[in-house]
């Protein structure tokens, strides 16, 4: 599972470089840990009317920004 995050990270900052997409200085997270954390969100939650509920989805969508947050910075 590390190995499958690790790499749609990649593959996420790789296609932000090749189409010139820079990060905004204010953010906290770059935009490939954001897409990453999209992905990842989806993979393991299909049904994306939870996910934009106020239930157990946003949660959810929280552990795993932070799990990606923590991969990331070291």
């Amino acid at each position: 599972m590390e190995l499958e995050i690790i790499a749609i990270y990649c593959w996420c900052e790789l296609i932000l470089n090749q189409l010139n997409i820079k990060d905004d200085w204010r953010s906290e997270m770059s935009n490939a840990e954001v897409l990453t954390a999209s992905f990842l969100s989806c993979k393991f939650h299909s049904n994306l009317d939870k996910q934009q509920g106020a239930g157990g989805g946003l949660n959810s969508l929280n552990i795993i920004l932070i799990h990606v947050r923590m991969k990331f910075t070291g």
